[in-house]
């Protein structure tokens, strides 16, 4: 591509979003709504749906403007996150053989039993985790990458599978026509499917271990009330391409010599939505799962036991300068350059966020809220995270009193600043207008590609489970 043509495209991508608004908002009120309705409509059948703690099902709302990135962005972060991921499933090999690791990603009784229970040398063994890497970043920004964000890892059943390919496909078939129509440069297409890119992890894995077949458990909770409505879509989209896949509870799992079942169907590998923590849980309540310690201890399960180490506590494994020699030369560019200083709350001295100058790290916290976050280590859905810019001196001075007392349940991190973002909406009246939303995204990566959930909320936490909206995320053409 030449100089004059790169320079267009980038000229281009840099203001779609708002040219994208204004294609959006230039269509007659009445089209925009029949539009906007159209896709809700689409989104509710195609199961675009979320489970409150009441069981409750509510639909997801699916904004109109999808957010654009290019193919240079992609591949950047596709080469990013395949490297922060190798560094996650080097965990479980890193937590055997330094106890300053283990120190900094701390287990309950019932999961240390779990995790001393598997075989000798299991850490040698090869690691899968299929998760999501949640991220910051403004693809229109010209200085996207220096201002690229990972602030923390979900290694383990993290939501967005099935919603984000279809959210993409929605927009892609029903908005982006539309906007073609005056605007004939908007060439947009879908990121990778994460769906296809779990099957890959699923088979790449199976591979690994030298399973004979592949016939898939989805493994999850199903007692349980709160959280997305994934798993029987997600098992439907595997059978649909020639495989045998189930969603089964861990606790009606059985194993019958060396082979495991999930009811009347004999399953190799398990794809999970459920911690160690959880199943250790119901173990002290007196629930065999013989069969599901059996599976973790054959390498049968994705992912495998070291993505129970998707602490946030991780990112000051990976911030720390005391731990570089873990990791290789490209895993460090990224850590320096992508993963904001975090630390677990604890009192100790440490680097402080110019990684030059020492700190005590307590009153280090106390006094620079203004520049901190706070954040449960362990908890997910947005649940207890206190942003110092936006909270008060008292319930700051709190959050931390009650850190300090359990050292290592929560961590502190670099506060970056919530992106905003405007999107055109329909409201219950069906009046548009122009609405300011709060926007992250999730990065679903694999050796063969790169899936992007987009969320978007009106509050600074933003989360499906705090009510929050899907926006796709589209690649330019």
């Amino acid at each position: 591509m030449s100089k004059s043509r790169r320079t267009l495209r980038e000229n281009l991508h840099f203001r779609l979003g708002r040219s994208l608004n204004e294609a959006l908002l230039r269509l007659p009120p009445e089209e925009l709504t029949a539009l906007n309705r159209e896709v809700q409509q689409a989104a509710g059948a195609a199961h675009l749906l979320y489970q409150d703690t009441a069981g409750a099902l509510r639909s997801i709302p699916l904004l109109l403007r999808p957010r654009v990135l290019s193919r240079e962005q992609k591949r950047y972060f596709h080469k990013t996150c395949v490297e922060l991921i190798r560094a996650l499933e080097s965990l479980y090999a890193l937590w055997v053989d330094a106890p300053a690791v283990q120190a900094l990603l701390p287990l309950t009784p019932g999961e240390r039993a779990w995790f001393d229970a598997m075989p000798k040398g299991a850490h040698k063994a090869p690691q899968s985790i299929f998760g999501r890497l949640d991220v910051q970043v403004d693809f229109s920004d010209e200085d996207w990458a220096k201002n690229c964000h990972f602030f923390e890892p979900n290694s383990v059943g993290a939501g967005g599978i099935h919603y984000t390919p279809v959210a993409d496909a929605i927009i892609e078939k029903i908005v982006v026509p539309r906007v073609q129509k005056s605007a004939r440069h908007f060439m947009l297409q879908v990121n990778d499917d994460p769906r296809l890119l779990l099957l890959h992890t699923l088979t790449a894995h199976g591979d690994e271990i030298g399973a004979r077949r592949l016939n898939l458990a989805f493994v999850q909770d199903r007692r349980g009330l709160g959280g997305p409505e994934e798993f029987t879509f997600l098992a439907e989209f595997m059978n649909a391409r020639g495989l045998t896949a189930v969603v089964a509870d861990p606790r009606d799992l059985v194993l019958r010599g060396e082979q495991l079942w999930a009811g009347d169907v004999p399953v190799d590998v398990l794809y999970r939505d459920t911690s160690i923590a959880d199943l250790a849980e119901w173990e002290a309540e007196g629930t065999d799962l013989g069969a599901m310690r059996w599976a973790f201890a054959q390498n049968r399960v994705v992912s495998t036991i070291t993505g129970d180490f998707d602490h946030k506590s991780t990112f000051e494994i990976f911030t720390d300068p005391a731990f570089d020699a873990l990791f290789s030369t490209a895993q460090r560019r990224i850590f320096r350059k992508h993963v904001p200083w975090t630390r677990a709350v604890r009192e100790t001295t440490t680097l402080g966020p110019d990684l030059r100058i020492e700190i005590d790290l307590v009153p280090f916290i106390r006094k620079n809220r203004d520049q901190l976050v706070l954040k449960p280590n362990r908890a997910f859905g947005g649940e207890g995270v206190v942003i110092g810019p936006h909270c008060d001196l008292h319930d700051w001075d709190d959050a931390l009193a009650r850190a300090v007392r359990d050292p290592g349940s929560t961590v502190v991190q670099r506060y970056v600043p919530a992106l905003v973002k405007d999107f055109p909406v329909v409201d219950a009246e069906e009046r548009v207008t122009l609405e300011e939303f709060y926007v992250v995204c999730g990065f679903y990566a694999t050796s063969d590609g790169l899936g992007i959930l987009g969320r978007a909320s009106k509050r600074r936490v933003v989360n499906v489970a705090q009510k929050g909206a899907l926006c796709a995320c589209l690649v330019l053409m």
